[in-house]
């Protein structure tokens, strides 16, 4: 009798345990699952897919109302959204930067992108580019308009030289200020040691999209000749300016070039042209627009990212502490043997004031110091002055425009974009005179300060600057007036932007 009761007793407990963990799962189910989503939502796939080539062969594959939008289109469409349109579905479109995520639908009446879910505060993810490096409000962005089939391209391929990462980056911006004016798609073919797309992918601009084929085409060599800036392109014939679409008839034209044209698109009819796209002339400096160039134009692809992230942790290991970096171009030497010019851009002599700058951060407690060189030389120098505070990235000196194997040149290309990369992220920098150091700064936030190290002299600001206050070695201060000190003149050739 006393047995069955406790049976009974036993039985009972059992029911009500397996009762409670059913409600304790089934709330904790319940529960997870808003969870989930939230987590789906604010964390997508960290594995950037790729941009789909999308021609016109594929047509019969798509349904009709949807085809026309693709073809006409110059948008990015990615490998998740075609799937979805040979579903026959309307693809969803994530806008995504540092602040937060947006689900995006196609409107039914207009097919402009109108807000259909919520807005998730967005946690940054490793992966994501530091917001240094990011625009918020992209005028470029918003001023861009296509509405011919003709081309303007930036060209950098094989046989002939085209300068180093800087030079690029210089003639990218002013074709592209080209085919923004002139409303015509953009490509870039660089392909000098490989292909740029490898370490930039495209942002909010298709510029490595495939151009259509059976075109004419016209190449157009201005490299350097500083003097005539622009002047195949821009010249006046009897004191008119020239239509570009009757001086050059071609559908496509390759533009190989270094120069800065931002001064000549302040000439009309290119001014009025960028003044009812909605850009405020004046404003529109070389200096300013770069930034917005280059963000409408490249994002890192995901393995520069990683490397930018693991460095980035590594060079602020705890809060405060504080990134210095030193940008040091020699020019002619021993890491550099085919530069063209045997000129040296720093001489050994310039170079204790330098040291003496960067040994004011010599502290591992507030500051971590990035040196980054065309010298390596300079390189295990500088890791010797300050081996304590000092960090560095992989790979040997490469330029990528004079190099003698291309495998390594590739490896190179990293090292250089990835560097350009972590200098954009500074919060204190020196630069010496290149493009290089000029145009990484011109990507930093305004609260990050900058120097530049010109001809034995550190001051603040750009260079080439009148203001600001020049480096005393004896005092280790900023106190000495450019005006009262052999400061380095500014350049006078008109293309020096």
């Amino acid at each position: 009798m006393v047995s069955r009761s406790k049976n009974h007793i036993l039985i009972i407990n059992i029911i009500v345990l397996v009762s409670t963990v059913g409600i304790l799962i089934q709330s904790g189910y319940t529960e997870y699952i808003p969870k989930l989503i939230s987590i789906q939502m604010r964390y997508p796939d960290p594995v950037i897919p790729q941009p789909k080539r999308y021609l016109k062969q594929d047509s019969q594959q798509v349904p009709g109302d949807i085809q026309t939008k693709v073809i006409n289109s110059d948008e990015l469409i990615s490998n998740d959204e075609l799937r979805v349109i040979k579903n026959g579905k309307e693809p969803m479109t994530t806008i995504q930067n540092n602040m937060k995520l947006t689900t995006l639908k196609p409107s039914s009446t207009n097919g402009s992108l109108e807000t259909k879910a919520e807005t998730i505060p967005f946690k940054e993810i490793p992966t994501q580019l530091p917001p240094s490096t990011m625009i918020r409000n992209n005028e470029i962005t918003q001023a861009r308009k296509v509405d011919s089939d003709k081309y303007i391209v930036f060209l950098c391929g094989e046989g002939k030289l085209c300068g180093g990462l800087g030079d690029r980056l210089k003639g990218i911006q002013s074709t592209f200020l080209l085919a923004l004016v002139l409303k015509r798609k953009f490509r870039i073919i660089s392909t000098v040691p490989c292909d740029l797309y490898n370490q930039l992918g495209e942002n909010n601009e298709p510029w490595h999209r495939p151009i259509t084929p059976g075109l004419k085409n016209k190449t157009i060599r201005m490299i350097d000749k500083y003097k005539a800036c622009g002047d195949l392109i821009f010249q006046k014939t009897n004191v008119t300016m020239m239509n570009i679409d009757a001086k050059f008839p071609e559908p496509v034209i390759k533009i190989r070039t270094n120069q800065g044209w931002t001064h000549r698109f302040h000439e009309e009819p290119y001014k009025t042209i960028l003044t009812n796209l909605g850009l405020d002339m004046s404003n529109f400096t070389a200096k300013y627009i770069f930034s917005k160039i280059y963000n409408h134009l490249f994002k890192p692809q995901r393995d520069v990212l990683t490397l930018l992230d693991r460095f980035l942790n590594r060079a602020r290991p705890k809060l405060g502490i504080k990134l210095v970096c030193a940008q040091i171009r020699i020019g002619y030497n021993p890491s550099i043997p085919r530069e063209s010019s045997r000129k040296r851009r720093n001489h050994d002599k310039w170079l204790p004031v330098l040291w003496d700058f960067l040994s004011l951060y010599n502290d591992s407690s507030k500051y971590t110091i990035f040196i980054t060189t065309d010298s390596q030389e300079i390189r295990d120098h500088s890791k010797k002055l300050f081996p304590d505070t000092i960090i560095d990235t992989d790979g040997e000196i490469t330029h990528v425009d004079r190099f003698d194997n291309k495998d390594d040149a590739c490896k190179g290309m990293e090292k250089t974009i990835l560097d350009f990369t972590i200098l954009a992220n500074c919060d204190i920098t020196v630069v010496s005179r290149s493009n290089f150091g000029k145009l990484s700064s011109q990507l930093q936030s305004p609260a990050s300060k900058l120097y530049t190290f010109e001809e034995g002299v550190i001051h603040e600001g750009p260079e080439c600057s009148p203001v600001g206050k020049a480096f005393n070695r004896t005092t280790k201060l900023f106190t000495d007036d450019c005006s009262q000190i052999n400061c380095p003149p500014s350049r006078s050739t008109k293309c020096a932007e």
